[in-house]
């Protein structure tokens, strides 16, 4: 029976018995694995905080150390941090080939990491237990951490175990059932304690160490779970001798742990605090600190235990607290970071500080926010530094005033306003007089202050709420808001005229300022620009009807200004059709009547308007540039005329031809009057250029007038005594005639003044060597006062009037009949 007991036993105890103790230690192996597959993902979970903290604030020292100590745990036989295009950023080795290459992750692995992309995954293959976490910083994903971990040492556990059992089935076949029944009772009850010991180890101890952990605090033996007795069996004392390592590493890299978390702690503790940048961690239940560098605190004006115990939201400008509540709210909704945002604060000493504010969230794995990081720039400097670039493009750096971009800008706000309302407004445009005198002769920096005097007594006299403007050069532009009729914008125009007429002291010299101004009211029918053009358009006339006046914009004036604008369209096409031809009046000898030469006045031969003179178009002429063709024409015609009354024969007169300031300023003037010259034929010496006395006012018209002379022509002022000149100054001038202006003729004949003033030209011009010629005689007793004073040559409707080119030869070669009363006074 025992024998027969003992084969039953042998035959189905054996298999039975080897089944079991496979299955047995089987079970046991996956507790194992299990078990360090807990452990290994609260390792993870521990490295998560710590490597993204790390990784974020690109300490790869730091990352390459921690990497280093996770290597020496037991089992692990490799790890690295890969960014989230997959460069390894660092594996703890020495290895610098290996950094920054792209490691070959199992294509489980990759397509595991992909489906979760915020849970840690793991993946078993061979003697391998491949895991991957992802490093997220909010909801961003920012990197990858790789442990590979080796069950080498358990499956060999697993294979030995298995040997064993098949060995002790064949051992103990020879034995007695009640060996192998006493035997595998022992093993299972030592491995039931074994599993057991797993299952606290893994239910109890286990977590106690990840707490301790988390809190900073060292894992204590009490912490673990003490091995069970397992019997004295030598597979029993293996196994818990297996457990007893586990343990060991366990409690190993637990304390290594913490010791990386409070050093990683204390990298952040050191960054935070000596960062030049203001960082908060808040409290994301009421927006209160719960930490605060020294950063924020300069930057905010407070210490730190005023910001403690401040709400921080509270501190944000009234005017930016719905976009900061917003981005906060969202934020902690879980919308991304999103790009930093201006976000203004107050001081503690009440002064706003423009700010660049950025902030994130922690969360646990439960999704819930357990911290804001806050990080506030300070962008004053930013914003001052816009703001004057602002002011620049916005205002006139001579006058500080708002410069015409801005001026656009506010008169179509206004023109809206007052379309809304119904209610006038009004613009004036101011254009300062003889500006362009006083720069000449006193100097740009004069002309700076001139235009500095203006611009604060245009402020001084406007309404508050108006807007004074510089247009450009010496405009001035006022934009009265409504309500500002067509009274009340005159009204205005008077004052401004009031303010302007005390002199202006620059460098001990009084100066004269006045403007002419435009005034233009509308209901904002006009759109901005056109009612500049009105003001534009009435302070024209204002400057043609004298200056130092005020002109309102009316139909009356729309007829002018299209009139204006007709003319100059038909100037150009009559400069094209070679309609403005020279009309020439001769000038002869006070006292001999004799034609010496002749004055080449431009008419314009209208196809339906007839013949021009010249107060038809010539101030046309001068505002638009096109006196420059003009007077070329003219001089080109007049060389030409030249030439052909000489092959008639007879006397050779010379011709004078009138020069504009315009022209003699041109670059290049003197060349084109000697091309014209050249290609005429036209002898230097016959050829007279007047041009008035203003025209010399300037360094370089002299130096053009020097070329001129030089070529051989001769130079007249006309017009003299109605400009800024003198005598004296004409002396240092290369000219050789003297033109006296009509306005001196008037009461020559009845008034001494008149007389005394006129003889002392001629006589003084004499002196100087200058050749005097009035113009404008129109009546035989100025005549005859000229001859008696010794003026040298006369023109005038009195002695003939502007004829044509072909008329001018029947002239040549006789003299003038003069008035009789002319001779007598000569010969007295």
């Amino acid at each position: 029976m025992p024998t027969r007991f003992a084969l039953t036993l042998v035959v189905v105890g054996l298999p039975i018995g080897t089944v079991g103790t496979q299955l047995i230690v089987d079970r046991q192996v996956a507790a194992l694995e299990a078990t360090a597959e807990d452990s290994v993902r609260g390792v993870l979970q521990l490295l998560d905080s710590s490597v993204t903290n790390l990784v974020a604030a690109g300490d790869i020292s730091g990352l390459h150390d921690v990497l280093g100590d996770v290597r020496r745990h037991e089992g692990v036989s490799d790890t690295f941090v890969i960014d989230e295009d997959g460069v390894l950023l660092a594996d703890g080795t020495a290895d610098e080939d290996r950094r920054f290459s792209r490691p070959e992750l199992h294509r489980e692995v990759v397509a595991g990491n992909a489906s979760s992309p915020h849970e840690a995954f793991l993946f078993e293959h061979g003697a391998h237990l491949d895991t991957a976490l992802p490093l997220m910083l909010g909801d961003e994903r920012i990197g990858t951490v790789v442990v590979e971990y080796s069950l080498a040492e358990v499956q060999a556990e697993a294979v030995r175990a298995q040997r064993t059992g098949l060995a002790l089935g064949f051992v103990f076949t020879g034995l007695s059932g009640l060996a192998v029944t006493l035997l595998a009772v022992r093993l299972t009850r030592a491995l039931v304690r074994l599993t057991d010991f797993a299952r606290v180890a893994a239910e109890d101890s286990l977590p106690r160490v990840l707490a301790a952990v988390r809190e900073g605090r060292p894992v204590e033996p009490h912490l673990l779970s003490a091995p069970s007795e397992v019997g004295n069996g030598r597979e029993a004392r293996r196994l818990a001798d297996a457990l007893g390592t586990y343990g060991a590493v366990v409690n190993g890299m637990a304390g290594d742990l913490a010791q990386l978390l409070r050093e990683t702690d204390a990298r952040f503790a050191s960054a935070f605090e000596g960062s030049a940048v203001g960082m908060a961690i808040l409290d994301p239940a009421d927006g209160r600190p719960v930490a605060v560098n020294d950063a924020l605190c300069r930057l905010l004006g407070r210490d730190q235990e005023g910001l403690l115990a401040a709400s921080l939201p509270d501190l944000v400008h009234a005017a930016d607290r719905p976009a900061y509540d917003a981005r906060l709210a969202a934020l902690l909704a879980g919308s991304a970071p999103g790009a930093p945002v201006e976000i203004r604060y107050v001081r503690g000493d009440g002064e706003v500080v423009w700010t660049m504010a950025s902030a994130a969230v922690q969360r646990d794995e439960d999704g819930a926010v357990r911290a804001v990081f806050l990080q506030l720039v300070d962008a004053s400097a930013r914003k001052r530094a816009e703001s004057d670039l602002v002011r620049l493009a916005y205002h006139d750096v001579l006058t500080e005033l708002p410069n015409r971009a801005y001026l656009l800008d506010t008169l179509e706000r206004a023109l809206r306003r007052a379309r809304r309302t119904d209610g006038p407004m009004a613009v004036l445009l101011l254009d300062v007089d003889h500006f362009k005198v006083v720069n000449d002769s006193l100097g740009h920096d004069a002309g700076d202050i001139l235009l500095r005097e203006v611009a604060a007594r245009l402020r001084a006299v406007v309404r508050d709420g108006d807007t004074v403007a510089r247009f450009g050069g010496d405009e001035f532009v006022v934009v009265a808001e409504s309500p500002c009729d067509e009274e009340g914008a005159t009204a205005l125009a008077q004052r401004i005229e009031d303010a302007l007429s005390p002199s202006v002291v620059i460098d001990g010299r009084p100066v004269h300022v006045s403007a002419s101004i435009g005034v233009a009211v509308s209901r904002g029918g006009r759109d901005a620009r056109s009612l500049l053009r009105d003001a534009d358009t009435a302070a024209y006339w204002a400057k043609s009807r004298g200056r130092a006046r005020h002109e309102l914009f009316d139909e009356e004036l729309r007829r002018r200004a299209d009139a204006r604008l007709q003319t100059e369209q038909e100037l150009r096409q009559a400069l094209e059709r070679d309609e403005l031809v020279p009309y020439y009046q001769p000038v002869v000898s006070t006292t001999t009547g004799e034609v010496l030469g002749l004055e080449a006045l431009v008419r314009w031969e209208h196809p339906t308007r007839g013949v021009l003179a010249p107060g038809a178009f010539i101030e046309v002429a001068l505002e638009t540039g096109l006196i420059v063709p003009l007077g070329r024409r003219v001089l080109e015609l007049a060389c030409r005329d030249l030439a052909v009354w000489d092959t008639l024969g007879g006397s050779r007169p010379w011709v004078s031809v009138n020069i504009d300031a315009q022209q003699l300023h041109l670059d290049g003037f003197p060349d084109d009057v000697a091309r014209v010259l050249r290609d005429t034929g036209t002898d230097p010496d016959r050829i007279r250029l007047e041009l008035t006395e203003n025209a010399f006012l300037d360094l370089a018209s002299v130096e053009a007038a020097h070329r001129l002379r030089a070529l051989g022509v001769r130079l007249a002022v006309d017009d003299f005594g109605t400009g800024y000149s003198s005598l004296n100054y004409l002396r240092r001038l290369p000219v050789d005639v003297l033109k006296i202006d009509r306005s001196f003729l008037e009461d020559l004949s009845a008034d001494p003044q008149a007389d005394a003033v006129v003889r002392a030209i001629v006589e003084l011009s004499h002196t100087m060597g200058l050749t005097v010629v009035a113009e404008g005689v129109e009546t035989a007793e100025q005549l005859t006062a000229l001859a008696v004073i010794g003026c040298d040559a006369s023109q005038g409707f009195l002695i003939a009037r502007p004829m044509p080119a072909a008329s001018v030869p029947a002239h040549l070669g006789q003299a003038a009949v003069l008035p009789r009363p002319a001779y007598a006074g000569a010969g007295s």
